[in-house]
């Protein structure tokens, strides 16, 4: 009878709520992979929020811990990862309490995930239109034409010329732009409350990139979803996202609103991304040094990650982590070089 109930309220529309009201909130939260000395940190003590329909980003070099991040979020992580502490709140329930049958029907209804390879994450034995229909029937019990219906609408609705047509079409038939299309379909087809997209445009030419990225932008504004945006790209980050959080071998360097992060970058990992960007009217002088990278990082390190590649680096950062501290409200920096006094 509980499993029933749970089932019913679980379907249930997703509760409207403020923009201002917080959607979810990571605190504190840990990831371990195992090494050859025991198990090594590879997220440590995160925490960060997104407001209900707000655009989050989140960037760093490969290797931060970022995909790591939203894999925990979203609780799909498998073993042997482990979640060493923290808790992860969506819509005031800590997800890590939950059972793996009830996170089944919070991922899809009130939470997606766009994912860097949308092949890999196509059945390449159903048809396109089955899947997307497949997400109607099961998070919201629709019948099979009904769904279908639904699901037709759905890939007007992100762009895809002749639906009808395509509907019937198996995912290899398909270019990469087309798959993030139906991929993206999938995602926002029950209006989640979240949205994470993980390098949506992985492998796609700069045009696709571009319209890829217009499509989730007007689908996430649209839905009236909060986003959380995983990218290299800088420029994006400026495009589509109010907030930016800057993730460096599983720390959190540096967030705050991304006009003030990008004109008063604090952290010197920061002001480097922001030095290794091309312009066309810059002579290129400065950029991420040469000399080792996150994968060379001891990630056991108990003080600050980035020292070895801090062209500010004094000797308290080898010895001690240092601590969070707000620059000014809303923008935060963990850098020795704003510690008090």
């Amino acid at each position: 009878m509980a499993a029933k109930r749970l089932d019913k309220l679980t379907r249930q529309a997703p509760r409207p709520m403020g923009a201002d009201q917080e959607l979810l909130r990571v605190e504190r939260l840990s990831i371990s992979f195992p090494g050859r000395d025991g198990r090594v940190p590879v997220v440590d003590d995160v925490s960060f929020d997104i407001r209900a329909e707000e655009a989050v980003g989140l960037v760093g070099e490969s290797g931060s811990g970022k995909t790591v991040t939203a894999l925990a979020i979203m609780r799909l992580s498998r073993r042997p990862t482990q979640v060493d502490q923290g808790q992860i709140w969506f819509r005031g329930e800590n997800l890590l309490s939950k059972t793996e049958r009830q996170l089944c029907r919070i991922r899809g209804r009130f939470m997606s995930m766009i994912f860097q390879t949308p092949r890999s994450s196509l059945n390449p034995l159903m048809r396109v239109g089955d899947q997307v229909a497949r997400v109607f029937q099961i998070q919201q019990g629709l019948g099979r034409e009904q769904a279908r219906g639904k699901a037709q609408e759905m890939l007007r609705l992100v762009g895809i010329p002749e639906a009808a047509r395509h509907m019937r079409s198996y995912p290899h038939r398909l270019s990469g732009g087309m798959s993030q299309r139906i991929l993206i379909a999938m995602m926002v087809a029950c209006e989640p409350n979240l949205l994470i997209a993980d390098e949506p445009t992985t492998g796609l030419d700069v045009t696709v990139q571009a319209q890829v990225f217009e499509l989730i932008k007007r689908m996430q504004q649209s839905h009236h979803m909060a986003m959380l945006l995983i990218t290299h790209d800088l420029g994006v980050i400026a495009e589509l996202c109010e907030r930016m959080v800057v993730m460096y071998a599983g720390h959190v360097m540096e967030t705050g609103p991304v006009d003030r992060v990008f004109e008063n970058p604090c952290h010197p990992y920061m002001r480097m991304l922001l030095q290794s960007v091309l312009r066309v009217d810059q002579k290129i002088e400065a950029s991420l040094p040469s000399r080792g990278g996150i994968e060379e990082v001891a990630y056991t390190l108990t003080a600050c990650r980035f020292a070895p590649r801090c062209p500010a680096a004094m000797d308290i950062c080898w010895a001690r982590k240092p601590a969070t501290v707000a620059v000014e409200p809303g923008h935060t920096v963990m850098c020795h070089l704003y510690a008090a006094g």
